[in-house]
């Protein structure tokens, strides 16, 4: 492209002003013929201008300037410093004081890159392409300190760091006087088997033959995360339930709170621990896996039974002090339907087999018809939807019709359980907490597979696992304040406020913001930087992250005028 000095005049209070300007012509979307600005000239003399625009159009071969006049390109910084402000209005570069320059330094290009790129760079990328990039010049402005190996390191130093950094996010954070906290369990598989804490387990990705390790999430109310957690790969969910609720007692000295688990997280067995004395300062609240909601419905002794479901409104019941919120999901119950069909058909097939080889004399002892009966029966869980008849030489079978009904009639439903005062809090509003579960859900699909990219996690030490994991729980913080200070630029929001304008995802976001760039030009022995002009829009935006361009950007981002 052939880059030339463009003049752009503005009156004001009848004052002509003049604005050189470095940049080249382009067709924009709509393809209408524009120019590109990209390096500002109005703080040089006319004549110097002059001497620059003929030495870029080639007009003066005999120019001295030519071979003095130089476009150094154009380095991207709206994005990392609108990401450096928001880290800076959540605390998360003064927490990391606590590391030493070079790898504090590290943890930030590595924080910041995770946040702005879809796929963020190794980190021995990450050190390659930092030199002269956006991030160096807002992470260290004064040249960068660390080296290759301290990418690494960096890592270690920060889960030793965590607890305190945790704790010194949690004093500062938003809706302190707020007691509701919201935890939840996920799994990411490692590449290779050399880290300690990589094992076989439950596996949430889909991907085989990987071992993987147990990550738990505690957010407050509004899903920002408060502390995270790795575990080894085989943990199960539940166990790790009374560890983290003393947690928020002995590390962030909560007095009382209530505490939000998914399904099956706590457990009959977690509520009887639950219910000793040294628990009296939390309560919590879950939903019972359907086994144990079935279990429950089949005692005639407790009073959950199927006819207290209703199609519209809440029901509640109280047992032992425990209250049972019981909810339905209408979307839920035909998939509820299709389940029960299909594992009831593949269990009627295999009690086929089994009279079909009876009938024909193949099996006529009992205990062979019952040993392969019963290696059947339950298999899925429906033995008790069939009335079967056993005896020497002899074996039939047929559906309970009436016990399928019943279940029927609890399709999509769910019993929300919760040891909270029903005069301080109703069945609405515990309905209302646990869907708040979603919110570490979100949490998750973020880091996983959307924005953060936590895997491929390629690392054989457990401390720079454990650190790797820190650093996108703490990338997330500026996601989610992001998504927050940003909600009136996203699609769904009043136009009014933003205008007609609207972007479709925090990306789009990042991406417009890119465009925000400082030029760099060369003339002789100086080096001339100029942002080039910002469009409304994206102005609104740096606002809205307290991130203008003002004198303290200038500053801070070294511009050379």
């Amino acid at each position: 492209m052939q880059r030339r000095v463009k003049v752009f005049r503005r009156t004001k209070n009848g004052k002509v002003y003049r604005y050189p300007w470095i940049g080249y012509s382009y067709r924009n979307r709509k393809g209408v013929p524009d120019f590109k600005r990209e390096v500002c000239l109005k703080d040089l003399p006319p004549e110097e201008v002059e001497r620059i625009d003929r030495a870029l159009r080639g007009e003066n071969t005999d120019c001295p300037e030519k071979k003095s006049v130089k476009f150094l390109g154009a380095v991207p910084v709206g994005a990392e410093w609108a990401a450096y402000r928001i880290a800076e209005e959540l605390r998360i570069p003064q927490e990391l004081e606590r590391l030493t320059p070079k790898h504090r330094e590290a943890v930030l290009c590595m924080m910041l890159d995770r946040v702005l790129n879809p796929r963020p760079y190794s980190r021995r990328a990450l050190y390659t392409a930092l030199p002269g990039g956006g991030l160096e010049r807002v992470v260290s402005p004064d040249g960068p300190a660390a080296k290759r190996h301290d990418f690494y390191i960096a890592l270690e130093r920060l889960y030793e760091h965590q607890e305190a950094i945790e704790k010194g996010l949690f004093r500062r954070r938003e809706g302190a006087a707020e007691r509701l906290f919201l935890y939840d369990v996920t799994s990411t598989y490692l590449e290779g088997d050399r880290c300690p804490l990589a094992s076989f387990g439950y596996n949430r990705d889909g991907v085989k033959g990987k071992k993987q390790i147990v990550i738990g999430m505690l957010t407050d109310a509004a899903g920002m995360p408060i502390s995270t957690e790795v575990f080894e790969g085989s943990t199960a969910d539940q166990t790790t339930v009374l560890s983290q609720i003393r947690k928020m007692r002995d590390r962030f000295g909560v007095k009382e709170m209530v505490f939000v688990g998914d399904r099956g997280m706590i457990t009959a067995a977690r509520r009887r621990e639950l219910d000793a004395s040294e628990y009296d300062w939390m309560r919590y609240v879950t939903a019972l896996p359907r086994s144990e909601m079935l279990r429950l419905l089949d005692e005639a002794s407790h009073p959950l039974q199927p006819g207290l479901f209703d199609e519209a409104n809440l029901g509640e019941v109280e047992h032992e002090g425990v209250r049972y919120v019981l909810c339905r999901n209408p979307e839920k119950a035909e998939q509820d339907r299709r389940t029960r069909e299909r594992l009831l058909a593949l269990t009627e097939e295999k009690l086929e087999m089994v009279r079909r080889n009876t009938a024909a004399g193949r099996w006529k002892r009992l205990e062979v018809i019952a040993s392969h009966l019963h290696r059947w029966l339950n298999r899925w869980g429906m033995e008790k939807f069939f009335r079967v008849t056993l005896r020497e030489g002899f074996f039939e079978y047929e559906r309970d019709e009436e016990r399928i009904r019943t279940y029927e009639s609890v399709d999509g439903c769910y019993v929300i359980v919760t040891d909270l005062a029903a005069e301080r809090t109703d069945a609405e509003e515990v309905r209302r907490r646990y869907r708040s579960l979603a919110l570490v859900e979100q949490v998750f699909r973020t880091i996983k597979r959307t924005d953060l990219c936590v895997r491929p996690v390629r690392h054989w030490n457990a401390k720079r696992v454990k650190g790797h994991v820190f650093l996108c729980a703490l990338a997330y913080r500026i996601v989610w304040k992001a998504r927050e200070l940003f909600a009136p630029f996203l699609e769904g929001a009043s136009e009014d406020e933003a205008g007609p304008t609207l972007f479709e995802s925090l990306r789009h976001i990042w991406d417009a913001l890119g465009a925000v760039q400082i030029g760099r030009l060369q003339v002789g022995d100086r080096i001339i930087e100029q942002i080039n002009p910002v469009e409304a829009k994206v102005r609104k935006i740096l606002c809205a992250a307290s991130a203008p361009f003002d004198a303290r950007a200038r500053k801070r981002l070294r511009i050379r005028a």
